[in-house]
């Protein structure tokens, strides 16, 4: 294969898997609750490790790559995505899970901050190719709740599912290990202390806090919803476990739907919009109802306003930052992580002292916060166009 085919085979595997680690936890944690006594404090500690992951991951991936190159941070994701998957598998209490899951998240912050900076070295098409590759995600985090529901219902265990994914993992290593990426020397800074001249821009702090408060609702969504169908109404692992795949679902049409319209209305108004419409279906996917139907739509509504916050935000970044955007976009990343770290220890010690349906609500809370933030970036960024 060409540098180009070997690179968008990689991309496309890894996306996949990618997706299918981000729903599948969430779909097992209430069996893993259950086999391993967790309490809902422990459970929030186990998503909190993973974000702390992919936090630390952010970190260093943004300290290494302009010195070791995209490479090496690639081939050590591939090894630690698969390490900690099997030590998911092999889990017996909830140290050791919220470890595995801490180098999982690890292995997946190497590879999403280092696989697109390799795209620009083989086409000049790098939106079209990204945008490929984060639509395999979203397919992977949609049927994974699926999958893993009708190999349960039939009796086989989510354990096998985990090992095949780790072990196709495998696939895209040992074509990273034989790629030969093209190295660009033709650009670099003269005076690399300009490079962080973004850190003195209040916009750039701005949409970090924005992604922070974006993943800590989103992941809120995504990783706690299935507990709250189970525990708290009662239904079975597997018709809970749908729940992610409908958001998700949402995700991927609303992504779909707003690449078209986003650029031309513009991007801060954009978010402005999305997130005042987003107030009363996130009020309303947050209250535990008791009929299945309404949740699911519901949550497949929040995963549409939800879907095209973070690539605007990252676009802005992109956009108004010129100098340093390597560091920027590794920064932003860190805040990410924060956000879902947040997330899982604020449900958590919510549901553990006021019940899952009022840490599950406390959801709309931070959405608000959101509301806030992106209401001053779309000030802010009308004044720095003038």
């Amino acid at each position: 294969m060409t540098g180009l085919k070997s690179y968008s085979f990689i991309g496309y595997l890894t996306y996949l898997i990618q997706g299918t680690r981000v729903t599948s936890l969430a779909v097992i944690m209430p069996i893993l609750k259950e086999q391993l006594g967790l309490t809902y404090e422990s459970t929030g500690m186990v998503f909190s490790m993973g974000m702390l992951g992919y936090f630390a991951g952010s970190v260093i991936t943004g300290l290494t790559l302009e010195k070791s190159g995209c490479k090496i941070p690639s081939i050590i994701g591939y090894i630690f995505i698969s390490l900690g998957m099997i030590g998911i598998i092999l889990s017996g209490n909830s140290l050791f899970l919220s470890l595995s899951n801490f180098i999982c998240s690890l292995g997946t912050a190497l590879l999403q901050i280092s696989l697109p900076s390799i795209a620009k070295k083989y086409t000049s098409k790098t939106g079209k190719i990204l945008n490929l590759f984060y639509s395999l995600f979203a397919l992977g985090a949609m049927l994974t709740p699926l999958i893993l529901g009708l190999l349960m219902n039939n009796g086989i265990s989510w354990k096998y599912f985990y090992t095949v994914m780790a072990m196709s993992n495998l696939i895209p290593f040992s074509i990273m290990i034989r790629l030969k990426i093209i190295e660009d020397t033709t650009h670099k800074e003269k005076n690399p202390g300009n490079n962080y001249s973004f850190l003195k821009m209040p916009l750039f702090w701005l949409m970090c806090i924005a992604v922070s408060l974006y993943i800590l609702t989103e992941s809120g969504i995504n990783s706690w919803s299935p507990m709250v169908a189970h525990d708290f109404l009662g239904y079975k692992n597997t018709l809970a476990g749908i729940l992610p795949s409908l958001f998700w679902l949402g995700l991927f049409l609303g992504r779909f739907i707003s690449s078209r319209y986003v650029d031309k209305v513009g991007k801060s108004k954009w978010l402005i919009l999305v997130l005042l419409a987003g107030i009363p279906v996130i009020f309303l996917s947050q209250k535990v109802f008791s009929n299945f139907v309404i949740i699911s739509i519901m949550i497949f509504l929040a995963g549409i306003i939800h879907s095209s916050i973070y690539p605007t935000l990252q676009s802005l970044l992109v956009d108004r930052i010129h100098k340093g955007l390597g560091y920027a976009l590794s920064i932003f990343a860190s805040f990410g992580g924060s956000g879902g770290i947040l997330s899982g220890f604020i449900i958590g010690n919510v549901s553990k002292h006021f019940g899952i349906q009022n840490g599950y609500f406390s959801i709309f809370y931070f959405f608000l916060i959101l509301f806030v933030v992106v209401s001053l970036i779309f000030i802010k960024d009308k004044k720095s166009i003038k």
